[in-house]
C-alpha cells in the first residue's frame, strides 16, 4: 500500500512537472521561435525591398547613360541649362567646354553663337564658314521655335529649312534629314545627337540654342566605338555608394563582366547573368548577394548587386542567436522567481505573488500578442506607405484620364453658342459683326489657328497665336474648307491642277468623308504637314442642308493639354488637403503648384522622368518637410509631367497613432490583467487576511480576537480551526504564567554560598525546572530538572515534580535518595500509553557552614566543579535513572565538598547538545573545558559569560537552556 501511494507520487510530480515545463518553457519556446522566425522573414523582407528599389535607381541611371551619345546629351544639355542661368554665361562655358575637350580629346568640336546670334570665335574650333554658321543659327532658332510649339511638326515642310538645305547639309553634314533637327530636343531614349555624315571626320552633330548663350558640337564616330562613358558613369555610382556594385557585360561574353567584381562574388553574379539570358528573369538572390538585371541596349547587359551582410541577413546571427538569448533570459527570470519564492529573504505580500504568478501565466498569450502587434505594425506600416503611394498614383491617373472631357466640354460649348448665331442668322449671310462675335468667342478656346471660310473659300476672319514662328500657310485649309462644304451640299468635287486635289477628292480619299464625320467635334485631324487636334463647324440652313461657312480651329498638343491643365489644375484633393498637386511642361515653360514658387528639388526630379521610366515614387524634401512624391508622365496627357506629394510627418503621424493605440490597448490589457487577477486573488486573501489578522492578535496576545466565518469551504473550516487554537492559546498563555510563578527567583545566599540561575524556555511552556528550599536551619535543598519535551505535557510533568519537592517530609528533604524516590514513584504511578514522558532530576542538600553537598541523580547531567586557580574543571559523576522509567528505581546518595574559591555548575542538556551552524554539537566535554575561562566571582556575571558562549555557538537554538552557578566565596 505504502509502494504504491509512493507511486502515485512520483507520477504526480512527474505530470506536474511536465505541465510546468510545457506551459512555461516548451510551449514559450516554439511561439517566440517562430515569432522571430516571423521577425526575420519581416526584417529582411523590408531590407530586399529597400535594396531593390536602390538598384533600380542605380541601373535606371545606368540605362539613361548606356551609350555615349546619351551621355553627351544629357552632359552637354546640363551645361547649356547651367551656362544659360548664369550671370555670365560665357564665362562659365569656356573652362566647361575646355574641360571636355582635356577630358575626351579628338572626338569633338564647338560651335558657340551669343545671345545676338553672332558667333563667339574663341570658344568656336571651325575657323571658316561663318556666314553659313549665322545663317544656320537663324535656321535652327526657327527650327526650335517650330517643334516646342508642336514636336510633331513637319520640319521639312518650313520654307527656311527647305530653300536652305544645301547651307544646312554644307556646314553639318551630306546626309542630314531635316526632321532629324528635332532629336536634341526630344525626350528619353529618343534624344541626342544627329547622324549627318559617314565619311567625314565628324559624323554625328548636338546642338542646343537658348536666350543667352547657344552652341553646336560635333561628334566623330568614336562615340559609337566604346563604352567609355558608360564606365566612368559606374565608377561614379560604385564610389557614391559602397554597399552596392554596378557594372555591366557585353554581347561578347555576357557571363564575363566588363567591371571589377570582388571574386568572392563572381560566381553568383554569373549565374545571375546566365539566368537573366535563359529566362529573362531580371532579378536574383543567393546567400551571397542580390542582383538586378537590365537590357539598356541589345548588346549590353547592366546589373547591380547587393551584398549580403552577415549581421543583417544570416538567419543564425538574426534568429537562432536572438532565441538562444531570449531562451538564457527566460530561464533566469524562472530561476529568478523560483529562488525568490523558495528563498525568499524579504517581506512579499501573497496577494502581489499570486498577481504575479497570474500574469507570469500571462506572458505566453500577452507574448503571443505581442509578437502578432509588432508583425501587424510593420504590415500597416508598409500597407499605409503603398496605400498612400496608390492613392497618389490613382489621383494622378484620373487627372489625366480625365483630359477628353475638356474636348467634350469645348465641343459643346461651341456647339450651342454657334448654333444660336446660326439660329439667328435669317439670311444665311453672316454681317461683319457675327463674323466677328464668332471669331472673338471662338479665339477665347485659344486655338493655335482659327479659321472662318466662306463657300467661295474666302477667307472671313483668321487667327493665329502670336507665339509661332512659322509662317501658317492657309491654302490647303481654303481648299479643305470648299471641299468639305461642297460635299456637304451634294456638289460634285472639282478637280485642279493644285498638289491637294487628289488629297480632297472623295471619290480617291476618305480625308473629306472622315472630316464631315467629326464635325462639330474636337478631334485629331491630318492638316497638311501635321496632325492637330481639329474643330469644324458649318454654318448654313440644317432644314435644306445648305452650308455656306465653315469655321476651322486647331490647337497643337502642347497648347491643348496646357488648356486642360489651366482649366482643371487643383491645388490639392477634395478629399484630403494634405495631397497636393503640381505638373510641369515637358519644355519647363508652363508650372502650376500650390505656392507661388516650384520647388526646384521637386522640378529636377520631374524632369529626369523619362521613357526610361514612366513613374517613380521617393521622398522629395520641399521647403523645411519631407513629402511622399509620385512623379508620372500623363498618357493623354504625353507632354505635361505631374506630380502629387503627400507630407511624410503625416504618414508617420498614422503609423504612431496605430502604434500608440497598440501600446495603450496593450496598457489596458496588463492593467485589466492585474486588477482582474487582484479581483480573484481577493476571494482567497480575504480568508487569508483573517488568519494574517488572527496570527497579529495572537502575537500581541489578544487571545479575545475570534476570526469570521463566512463561508463553509477550506478557508471557513482553517478559520474554525483557529478559533478554538486561539481557545487553547488563552489556556496555554494561562499555564505559562503558572509555570513562570512555579519557578523562584534568579538569585539566592546561602550564608557563604552565592547562587545565581536563569531559565530561558524555547516554547511558550517548556520542561526545565530549578528550586531552592530551606529546609532547616543550616540546611538547604537544591534541586534541577528537565522533562523531555516541550508544552503542555512538559509543563504539568515540572509543576507535578514542584508539587511532589513541596509536599514532602523534612526527613524526605533531607535525604536526596529519598525525595527522588518519592518524586520517581509519581511519576511512574501516572505513566500510560498516553503519557510516556520522563524526567531528570537531580537533588543536592547544601551544609553552607560546612560546604557539604550531598546528592542523587535521575539521570541528569553531572555537576561540574570549577576550579579557577588551577584553570580546571571536573565532573561529578554519578548515575542513576530517570524518573518515571521503570518500576524499580534505585537512588544513592553521593557526598562532596566545595572548597572555598570553587564553583559547582548545574545544568540541563541543552547547552551541552546545542548545534553551530555546520551541526556540530557543543558537548559536555567542550562546556567542561571551557568553563574555567568564564569564570567570576560574581555568579550572575559568570552565568552570562556562559550564555554568550552558548549564544555565540548555537545557530538556531531549540531547547530550553538553564544553568545554576554556585560560588562559594
Amino acid at each position: 500500500m505504502a509502494s504504491e501511494i509512493g507511486c502515485n507520487k512520483l507520477m504526480n510530480k512527474i505530470l506536474t512537472g511536465f505541465v510546468y515545463f510545457f506551459s512555461y518553457f516548451l510551449f514559450p519556446s516554439l511561439i517566440i521561435f517562430s515569432l522571430l522566425d516571423r521577425q526575420y522573414e519581416i526584417s529582411t523582407t523590408l531590407k530586399r525591398n529597400q535594396a531593390q528599389e536602390k538598384m533600380k535607381n542605380k541601373l535606371e541611371y545606368v540605362e539613361k547613360y548606356s551609350t555615349n551619345s546619351r551621355y553627351f546629351h544629357f552632359l552637354l544639355t546640363e551645361i547649356s541649362n547651367i551656362a544659360n542661368k548664369s550671370p555670365e554665361p560665357l564665362k562659365y562655358l569656356k573652362p566647361a567646354i575646355n574641360n571636355i575637350r582635356q577630358n575626351y580629346p579628338n572626338i569633338m568640336e564647338f560651335i558657340v553663337w551669343d545671345e545676338s546670334g553672332e558667333v563667339v570665335r574663341d570658344l568656336t574650333d571651325k575657323k571658316t564658314f561663318y556666314y553659313a554658321m549665322k545663317r544656320v543659327y537663324e535656321i535652327l532658332k526657327e527650327v526650335v521655335a517650330t517643334i516646342s510649339d508642336d514636336p510633331k511638326s513637319n520640319i521639312s515642310a518650313l520654307a527656311s529649312v527647305s530653300s536652305n538645305i544645301n547651307i544646312i547639309r554644307q556646314l553639318l553634314g551630306k546626309i542630314i534629314i531635316p526632321d532629324h533637327l528635332r532629336k536634341p530636343y526630344l525626350r528619353g531614349e529618343d534624344a541626342g545627337p544627329i547622324l549627318t555624315d559617314l565619311g567625314g571626320q565628324y559624323s554625328y552633330v548636338w546642338y542646343r540654342l537658348d536666350s543667352k548663350v547657344s552652341f553646336m558640337c560635333f561628334f566623330s564616330r568614336a562615340i559609337t566605338e566604346s563604352n567609355f562613358t558608360l564606365k566612368k558613369i559606374i565608377k561614379a555610382l560604385n564610389n557614391k555608394e559602397l554597399a552596392y556594385v554596378c557594372g555591366y557585360s557585353t554581347s561578347d561574353d555576357y557571363s564575363e563582366p566588363k567591371t571589377k567584381i570582388p571574386i568572392e562574388y563572381k560566381n553568383s553574379l554569373k549565374m545571375a547573368l546566365a539566368k537573366f539570358e535563359k529566362s529573362g528573369e531580371s532579378f536574383y538572390e543567393d546567400d551571397e548577394i542580390l542582383a538586378l538585371l537590365t537590357m539598356p541596349q541589345p548588346e549590353l547587359r547592366a546589373f547591380c548587386i547587393y551584398p549580403k551582410e552577415e549581421k543583417i541577413w544570416s538567419r543564425e546571427v538574426k534568429h537562432t542567436t536572438k532565441f538562444y538569448q531570449i531562451m538564457v533570459l527566460l530561464f533566469i527570470l524562472y530561476a529568478t522567481i523560483y529562488l525568490t519564492i523558495n528563498f525568499r529573504s524579504t517581506f512579499v505580500s501573497i496577494s502581489w505573488k499570486v498577481t504575479f504568478i497570474f500574469m507570469l501565466a500571462n506572458i505566453i498569450p500577452l507574448s503571443i500578442l505581442g509578437f502578432i502587434a509588432y508583425d501587424y505594425l510593420n504590415v500597416a506600416q508598409e500597407t499605409i506607405y503603398e496605400e498612400t503611394k496608390s492613392n497618389l498614383s490613382r489621383k494622378l491617373r484620373d487627372f489625366d484620364s480625365r483630359f477628353e472631357s475638356l474636348k467634350y466640354e469645348f465641343s459643346y460649348k461651341l456647339n450651342e453658342k454657334l448654333d444660336q448665331i446660326n439660329k439667328e442668322n435669317k439670311a444665311n449671310t453672316l454681317s461683319d459683326e457675327s463674323v466677328e462675335e464668332i471669331g472673338s468667342f471662338a479665339a477665347s478656346f485659344e486655338p493655335s489657328e482659327l479659321a472662318l471660310f466662306a463657300s467661295d473659300s474666302k477667307q472671313l476672319y483668321a487667327y493665329r497665336d502670336i507665339s509661332k514662328h512659322q509662317k501658317i500657310d492657309l491654302s490647303f485649309h481654303k481648299a479643305f474648307a470648299k471641299a468639305i462644304l461642297n460635299y456637304s451640299n451634294g456638289f460634285p468635287f472639282e478637280p485642279s491642277e493644285d498638289m491637294f486635289s487628289k488629297i480632297l477628292d472623295p471619290e480617291n480619299s476618305d480625308v473629306v468623308r472622315k472630316s464631315f464625320t467629326n464635325v462639330r467635334q474636337v478631334k485629331t485631324m491630318n492638316m497638311g504637314s501635321s496632325e492637330r487636334l481639329s474643330y469644324t463647324f458649318m454654318i448654313g440652313e440644317k432644314e435644306t442642308y445648305k452650308n455656306n461657312y465653315l469655321l476651322y480651329m486647331s490647337w497643337d498638343d502642347n497648347r491643348f493639354q496646357q488648356l486642360y491643365v489651366d482649366r482643371y489644375y487643383i491645388k490639392n484633393a477634395g478629399d484630403d488637403k494634405n495631397i497636393q498637386f503640381y505638373t510641369a511642361s515637358l519644355d519647363g515653360r508652363h508650372r502650376k503648384s500650390p505656392s507661388k514658387t516650384f520647388s526646384p528639388v521637386l522640378l529636377k526630379h520631374m524632369e529626369t522622368l523619362n521613357s526610361f521610366s514612366e513613374s517613380k515614387t521617393l521622398p522629395v524634401r520641399i521647403g523645411m518637410n519631407y513629402y511622399l512624391t509620385v512623379i508620372s508622365r500623363g498618357i493623354n496627357l504625353n507632354n505635361i509631367l505631374l506630380a502629387a506629394t503627400y507630407p511624410m510627418e503625416k504618414l508617420k503621424d498614422r503609423v504612431d497613432n496605430l502604434r500608440d493605440f497598440i501600446l495603450m490597448c496593450a496598457f489596458i490589457s496588463m492593467i485589466l490583467t492585474i486588477v482582474l487577477g487582484q479581483v480573484l486573488i481577493n476571494q482567497f486573501i480575504t480568508p487569508i487576511n483573517n488568519l494574517r489578522q488572527g496570527t497579529i492578535a495572537v502575537g500581541n496576545q489578544q487571545y479575545t480576537h475570534r476570526i469570521p466565518i463566512t463561508d463553509e469551504d477550506e478557508f471557513g473550516h482553517v478559520n474554525q480551526v483557529f478559533n478554538r487554537v486561539i481557545e487553547g492559546l488563552a489556556d496555554f498563555e494561562m499555564a505559562k504564567v503558572v509555570q513562570e510563578s512555579l519557578l523562584p527567583g534568579n538569585q539566592f545566599k546561602l550564608e557563604n554560598l552565592s547562587v545565581y540561575a536563569q531559565n530561558i524556555v524555547m516554547t511558550t511552556l517548556g520542561g526545565d525546572y530549578y528550586d531552592v528550599v530551606k529546609i532547616n536551619e543550616g540546611k538547604w535543598g537544591v534541586l534541577i530538572g528537565d522533562v523531555a519535551g516541550h508544552g503542555v505535557g512538559a509543563g504539568l510533568m515540572m509543576a507535578m515534580a514542584k508539587a511532589g519537592v513541596i509536599t514532602a517530609s523534612e526527613e524526605e528533604k533531607s535525604d536526596p535518595s529519598l525525595l527522588t524516590t518519592r518524586l520517581h514513584k509519581m511519576f511512574f504511578a501516572i505513566k500510560n500509553d498516553r503519557l510516556k514522558r520522563m524526567m531528570t532530576f537531580q537533588y543536592f542538600t547544601v551544609e553552607p557552614h560546612k560546604n557539604a553537598f550531598c546528592f542523587a541523580n535521575a539521570g541528569h547531567c553531572f555537576p561540574i566543579i570549577v576550579d579557577p586557580k588551577n584553570n580546571s574543571a571536573e565532573f561529578v559523576e554519578h548515575i542513576g535513572t530517570p524518573l518515571g522509567i521503570g518500576p524499580r528505581a534505585r537512588y544513592k546518595n553521593l557526598d562532596f565538598v566545595l572548597e572555598r574559591g570553587l564553583s559547582l555548575i548545574l545544568y540541563t542538556d541543552g547547552i551541552a547538545e546545542a548545534k553551530n551552524e555546520e551541526g556540530e554539537e557543543y558537548t559536555f566535554e567542550r562546556l567542561k573545558r571551557i568553563l574555567p575561562g568564564l569564570y567570576d566571582r560574581n555568579p550572575e556575571k559568570f552565568y552570562n559569560n556562559i550564555y554568550a558562549e552558548y549564544d555565540e555557538w548555537s545557530a538556531k537554538p531549540d531547547d530550553d537552556f538553564t544553568v545554576m552557578v554556585i560560588n562559594n566565596e
